[in-house]
């Protein structure tokens, strides 16, 4: 008699084709969300990164022009005449300069006062006008040194949290609007009205995302929280202490990916000659 044997063809059931399908799909999925986890925190790194390294650029410029100044008048009033507007947003300055051609900034030695011998009380006053990078005449050939330099901020366009359907400055709600926009360095001659007249030069510097309350009599208010919180000064551009002046620019942006970004640059002056 002849036995015969069942032999088992070796491979996979169906059932067994279809879990390895799922198992290896939901493997495809976890490592695909993983990496557009990395490529987002990755660009919010470099989002980031970009706007502290803007700001810090235009908080230098900014120092390095008005660490020598004199004659410091920060604007704190909700002003909005033409040239100047809002608080803590405009600020004016001087810097000492040779203007009686003495070879140092400081006036004519009294009549009957010898300089430089011990003892002798130097009673000049410190000369003081535009900065030396200004080159200006007065049509004669004489360069002009009577005059006021002027930062202030400049609006570019808005930002609306319900439009854009996120929270931008972090405070839990949607109902906040902010001005987006720059620094512009002006200046004027003396005889200017720095308020309704046409600055004789301009030249916008830094980053075009510095942020602000949206209306110009709003700016110096609160980024962060309520705008009428007057203790309040996370807006302030510019804030004085007597000859500490303090710099701060919140800078804004929103990344291709619809991700919000802030970055806050802050610096402190000393105004030696204040």
């Amino acid at each position: 008699m002849t036995t015969m044997r069942r032999r088992r063809v070796s491979g996979f059931t169906l059932i067994e084709v279809c879990v390895s399908l799922a198992v290896f799909a939901l493997m495809i999925g976890m490592a695909l969300e993983i990496s557009r986890f990395s490529s987002r925190a990755a660009g919010e790194k470099i989002t980031l990164s970009t706007l502290q390294t803007k700001g810090e650029r235009t908080l230098k410029q900014v120092i390095d022009a008005i660490e020598p100044g004199t004659q410091l008048s920060l604007n704190t009033v909700a002003t909005t005449t033409p040239f100047v507007k809002g608080p803590y947003a405009n600020i004016t300055y001087q810097v000492p300069r040779d203007v009686d051609d003495t070879g140092n900034p400081l006036t004519k030695a009294p009549d009957g006062e010898i300089q430089g011998l011990e003892g002798a009380i130097d009673q000049r006053n410190l000369e003081y006008g535009l900065d030396d990078r200004i080159v200006d005449t007065d049509g004669l050939g004489n360069p002009i040194v009577a005059g006021v330099m002027l930062f202030r901020y400049e609006k570019i366009r808005e930002l609306d949290e319900a439009n854009e359907d996120i929270d931008l400055n972090g405070n839990d709600i949607k109902a906040d609007t902010f001005d987006i926009g720059r620094l512009r360095w002006e200046y004027y001659y003396a005889t200017d009205n720095t308020g309704t007249d046409q600055p004789r030069f301009f030249n916008t510097i830094g980053d075009p995302n510095i942020v602000q309350r949206t209306g110009n009599a709003n700016w110096g208010q609160s980024i962060l929280g309520d705008p009428l919180d007057a203790s309040d000064i996370s807006g302030r551009i510019f804030s004085a202490n007597g000859a500490i002046l303090t710099v701060t620019f919140h800078l804004m942006t929103i990344s291709t990916d619809r991700i919000a970004a802030m970055v806050v640059n802050k610096g402190q002056i000393f105004l030696r000659n204040q």
